[in-house]
């Protein structure tokens, strides 16, 4: 599978306009949201070295759109421009020490079809701060899912369980974070969610009454696949499933991790008593393999 740029996770689909975004990181680079990110996702057509007739275009754009971004205080580097149609907020040090998450909504809306239930929720996921090197030059993973007509209820499991723990984390913001969540809401609301045996799970950060339980009680989870590009090498791999399956609980057979292919890339390591690491061959090329 061939990697996609990060950048490309923002562009809007076909014969759709952006409407909102709300997204969280632990650093926030303003010239790179707004000359950058921005731009991709409203398909600007001029590039920020346009000056005036760029900012005019991307002015023209914010009008029809809610941005809200949260990042941790201290970390905001303020650029040379700053829109005054974009909510840049740190958010306070509140029951956990640091902002650290990275996750985006993004809300699509069809121009000729405005209605809730034509609209598209992407949830983006990845380790990559609102920034230039996070998203042009570090190593990162990331995830997009897509919550649209007819998604899977997979799909839909994962994108609601982000906006209640995105709300749950933010509280009480502004008025614009409550009425962009409440327009997300309003269209998941249009796609009943069917409960299915595989589904997906997004956990988001611990709570105060510890680690979140991945699995329901009677469920069992066939193969947990976390992904991050920050594994240790060697033996301490195992010792990464048997924490998870002691803090989460439940009934696993496999944990499989993802990162870059010179770490570790689709290492599956299955959980029993003592935790034996399944080792595999790494590619030659580098890349991603499933062992």
């Amino acid at each position: 599978m061939n990697p996609r740029r990060l950048l490309e996770t923002w562009e809007p689909p076909r014969g759709y306009r952006l409407a909102s975004v709300v997204a969280t990181s632990y650093e926030l680079d303003a010239d790179f949201l707004e000359e950058d990110l921005l731009p991709t996702a409203f398909g600007l057509q001029l590039a920020p070295a346009r000056g005036r007739e760029f900012r005019l275009e991307l002015e023209h754009a914010l009008q029809d759109a809610e941005v809200s971004i949260f990042f941790h205080p201290g970390r905001y580097r303020p650029g040379l421009r700053r829109s005054p149609r974009i909510d840049l907020l740190a958010l306070p040090e509140g029951p956990y020490p640091k902002l650290h998450a990275k996750i985006a909504f993004l809300r699509f809306v069809s121009p000729t079809v405005p209605g809730a239930e034509n609209q598209i929720v992407r949830l983006l996921v990845g380790s990559a701060n609102l920034t230039g090197s996070g998203y042009r030059s570090n190593i990162e993973v990331g995830a997009s899912i897509e919550h649209a007509p007819g998604a899977l209820a997979a799909t839909a499991t994962a994108v609601l369980d982000a906006v209640d723990w995105l709300e749950d984390l933010i509280g009480e913001s502004t008025a614009q974070f409550s009425r962009q969540i409440r327009d997300i809401k309003a269209v998941l609301s249009t796609r009943p969610r069917r409960r299915r045996s595989k589904r997906i799970r997004f956990v988001g950060l611990p709570s105060e009454e510890g680690f979140p339980s991945l699995a329901e009680p009677g469920d069992r989870v066939d193969c947990l696949t976390i992904v991050s590009p920050f594994w240790p090498s060697g033996d301490d791999l195992s010792d990464v499933a048997a924490a998870l399956k002691r803090f989460c609980g439940g009934r696993w057979n496999t944990v499989r991790l993802i990162g870059p292919g010179y770490l570790v890339c689709g290492l599956r390591i299955r959980v029993t008593n003592r935790t034996a690491l399944m080792l595999g061959r790494r590619p030659a090329n580098g890349g991603c393999a499933v062992l």
